[in-house]
């Protein structure tokens, strides 16, 4: 890490971020009201949902490691025929850095894809 990036995270001006999007893959329409979770690397819950968009970020409260988005799909599909009651997908977040992932969902299969924002 550059002195520049310490001053910055020291001033609070870095953030570590994430930024989820979902999609349905049948219809083409942002998965509206999807409950996710995010266990954090000291094992503490963030509980959340996407948007009318389909889209939810956490701006704050998010330390460097290793953490696990769920995303809740049983609730989200509710009686419909589906595969996979959630999808647990596990980043690494570094000091300072916008992770954004998305998720794009259909009842038996889904894709999953990461980046910086």
């Amino acid at each position: 890490m550059s002195s520049w990036d310490r001053v910055k995270e020291d001033l609070g001006i870095a953030r570590t971020a994430l930024e989820v999007q979902v999609d349905d893959a049948v219809s083409g329409a942002p998965a509206a009201g999807l409950a996710i979770r995010v266990t954090k690397p000291d094992g503490d819950l963030l509980h959340g949902r996407t948007d009318a968009e389909g889209r939810a970020r956490v701006e704050s409260g998010l330390a460097p490691g290793v953490h696990t988005l769920r995303f809740e799909t049983d609730e989200w599909y509710a009686d419909a025929p589906h595969l996979f009651p959630h999808i647990d997908v596990a980043f690494q977040l570094v000091a300072g850095q916008e992770r954004r992932i998305t998720l794009s969902l259909s009842p038996f299969g889904y894709a999953v894809h990461g980046g910086s924002s």
